[in-house]
Parts: structure tokens; C-alpha cells; sequence
């Protein structure tokens, strides 16, 4: 989760504990007055799933004037862009668990959480109640990270996230020809690895390669000029027409439009954080 003008968003990253690290990518905290917050966020698909705790005056999907929603959520993963408002002062911090990693912690396929919201109390009534009030308590987002650390640690599952899910992440970046291709130099059938994907990672492994190169098509829009034949190319699509339509799907714009506001405004998981 990275702003696109730092300037813009008070936004922060935190390294788990090394114990958590198969289970947890990072802690991330966003804080800042309403005066100084973008109206609007853009959050874009990275394949992970977030427990988020909001101790600011809400967030609101863009357009929305009903009130908040829950203050304390997991966001299930999602091949959907947001658009958010923060109209109010922002106050979140969050853990961004790994593909997979909060799988050991729920107990239930993460398939059934794609595209959603749940209670935090999938992980447990006693860790969430922990994760609310002592988080609450902290006085800054590095204190908090440190507590959602400690809480975490003292209630890791007695199982760790499927040791096969990195080599997957990683045959699928590399392998042009997708899903089939890597299921076969794991050893599996097409349709294991699949079966493997819903119920730990929540969304199809065609859908996490598709992830994957947006990310990687976003990260050259953003580094180079904006020769957008070259970046379809350079990213894997078949052609710029490919690139045009996934890009919009999977971010709600167009990639013109979306470097314009890159530049001129804030996004969050522009850059989606390292997955191995």
C-alpha cells in the first residue's frame, strides 16, 4: 500500500515480527487531519486480504452519504477497484496478512470472502476484542504496529500457511502461459492448484496472475514515460487493446487517466508491496 505522492498521505509500513512473517507481509498505518487528507483513494487489487481497524471519523465508499460502516473489518480479497472518501480526520492501521497467511488464522476457505467485508471475529472473539481496545490505546502508529504484533504472536495458529503457495506466486509471474503451465511444473493438475488457490488465497490463480502483471504494467507506467504500447508489450499483454481493457477493469480507469492521477493525486496500493 503506497501513496503515489508522499507528500500526500501520512502513510506508514511496518516489518512483522519474524515469527509472523509467513503469515503477515506488513502493518500499515494511514493518520492525518481532515485538512490534510485527498478527498478520494484509489485501492487497487494485490491479492492479499487486510484487517483493518478505523479509529478516524470513517471511510466511505466514493459518492456514499450513509454513515460508516464497521470500524473493524477483514476485506476479503478482491479483484474490484475502491474508490474511497475520507471526508474526516484518518486514523487506520491495518495488517496486510500474505496470500494465504490469514487462512491458518480463520479456519475457513478465503474464497468465501472474496469481495467482501467480515467481522474481525473470524479470527477469534478474544484476539478481535484484544485488536480493538489495546490497538486503541497507542499513542502512535509504530506503538500500535508493535501491539498488533505482540497480540498476533500470542495467538499463532498451531498450523502455518501451505509451503507451496510461494512457489506457486512465483511460476506465476514467471510463466506466460499462466495457470496450467505452472500447475505442471508443481506437479499438480490444473484443477489442484485452483482448489488450492480458492480455499487459501480467496481468488483464482488466473485471476492472481492477471493481478500480478496490472502490477507490474502499473509499476512501468509510473517509472517511465507513458509509451503505452511499449508498457502493454513489456507487461505480457497480448496488445495495447488487452492492456486497455484489463487495466480498466481492474482499476476503474483508464491507463492514461490513471497516470494523470497518479501524479496529480493520491493512490493507495499503487505499488502493490513485494510478495515473496
Amino acid at each position: 500500500m503506497v501513496p503515489a505522492n508522499e507528500t500526500t498521505i501520512p502513510y506508514q509500513e511496518y516489518l512483522p515480527a519474524p515469527r509472523l512473517r509467513p503469515y503477515v507481509l506488513l502493518h500499515w498505518a494511514i493518520t492525518a487531519p481532515a485538512a490534510a487528507v485527498p478527498k478520494h483513494i484509489r485501492v487497487l487489487p494485490d491479492g492479499c486480504m487486510d484487517l483493518i481497524l478505523d479509529y478516524g471519523d470513517g471511510i466511505f465508499p466514493a459518492g456514499c452519504t450513509q454513515p460508516p460502516g464497521p470500524k473493524a473489518f477483514l476485506c476479503g480479497p478482491d479483484m474490484q477497484p475502491m474508490l474511497l472518501d475520507m471526508p474526516g480526520r484518518i486514523d487506520i492501521v491495518g495488517i496486510r496478512f500474505r496470500p494465504g497467511g490469514a487462512f491458518p488464522f480463520l479456519k475457513l476457505p478465503c474464497n468465501e470472502l472474496a469481495g467482501k467485508q467480515a467481522p474481525m471475529e473470524l479470527m477469534g472473539s478474544a484476539l478481535a476484542a484484544r485488536l480493538r481496545d489495546y490497538a486503541a490505546e497507542a499513542a502512535t502508529p509504530k506503538r500500535r504496529a508493535a501491539l498488533l504484533d505482540t497480540l498476533l504472536l500470542e495467538c499463532l495458529p498451531d498450523s502455518t500457511p501451505d509451503p507451496r503457495l510461494p512457489c506457486a506466486l512465483r511460476l506465476l509471474h514467471k510463466n506466460s502461459k499462466g495457470t496450467a503451465k505452472t500447475a505442471a511444473e508443481m506437479g499438480l493438475q490444473r484443477r489442484g492448484l485452483e482448489r488450492l488457490f480458492s480455499r487459501h488465497v480467496g481468488i483464482s490463480p488466473g485471476d492472481f496472475r492477471r493481478m500480478l502483471r496490472m502490477q507490474h504494467a502499473l509499476q512501468l507506467l509510473r517509472l517511465a514515460p507513458p509509451d503505452l504500447c511499449t508498457t502493454a508489450h513489456t507487461a505480457g499483454y497480448c496488445d495495447q487493446s488487452h492492456f486497455n481493457r484489463e487495466i480498466k477493469m481492474l482499476t476503474g480507469t483508464t491507463p492514461s487517466s490513471l497516470r494523470r492521477e497518479w501524479l496529480d493525486d493520491a493512490f493507495v496500493q499503487y505499488v502493490a508491496p513485494p510478495l515473496w
